[in-house]
């Protein structure tokens, strides 16, 4: 019985630690224990801003709350802290309206920071439905993941923000960030 039980034992060990290619418990703690803190203070804005005003990380502490891209950047510069990248995941999708009684298809965008350790993909944004430890073997599953939009086309790009100056200051990072989403390599969802 002893042997049995030791064999279960060593067993169930096997399955929940993380095998080289997971991602580590302590690194999975310090990215919650950041989720857990953002959460106190930032609240989300939806006001919409023409033309669209991306802030600052430090701006963003300062204010309290913004939208999907300013939390990416404040994300994308505390989490690199811990060794992620300084990178941004778009979401590109076109919703249709109609004006005047003709269809005109309005360009939807969400960005969330994309988290990459060791082949693997996760992603953090202001809400929980875009807080993904890196579990995903390919950015494309990691979109994936999301499952929303699944009547429309869906398109997703990777955007390098590392030399974009995001941590600090009050002018607009969309415009400085504008020219790679306009550029940048955007690959279509299969469903």
């Amino acid at each position: 019985m002893k042997k049995m039980l030791t064999g279960l034992f060593t067993g169930i060990l096997t399955l929940t630690q993380p095998s080289c290619h997971a991602f580590p418990y302590e690194l999975e703690e310090k990215v919650r224990e950041e989720w857990r803190e953002t959460g106190k203070w930032f609240k989300y804005d939806s006001t919409p801003e023409i033309p669209d005003f991306w802030s600052s990380a430090e701006e963003t502490r300062k204010n309290q709350r913004g939208d999907c891209d300013d939390y990416t950047l404040y994300s994308a510069v505390k989490l690199s802290e811990f060794g992620f990248n300084e990178k941004a995941l778009v979401f590109l999708w076109y919703m249709q309206i109609k004006v005047r009684g003709e269809p005109i298809n309005i360009p939807q965008l969400h960005v969330v920071h994309l988290l990459e350790y060791n082949g693997l993909y996760g992603s953090s944004g202001f809400s929980e439905i875009d807080r993904r430890i890196p579990r995903y073997s390919s950015v494309e599953d990691l979109v994936k993941s999301y499952g929303f939009n699944k009547n429309k086309e869906m398109y997703y790009a990777v955007i390098n923000l590392s030399d974009i100056p995001i941590k600090s200051g009050e002018d607009n990072k969309f415009f400085l960030v504008k020219k790679r989403i306009e550029n940048a390599n955007w690959k279509k969802l299969e469903k």
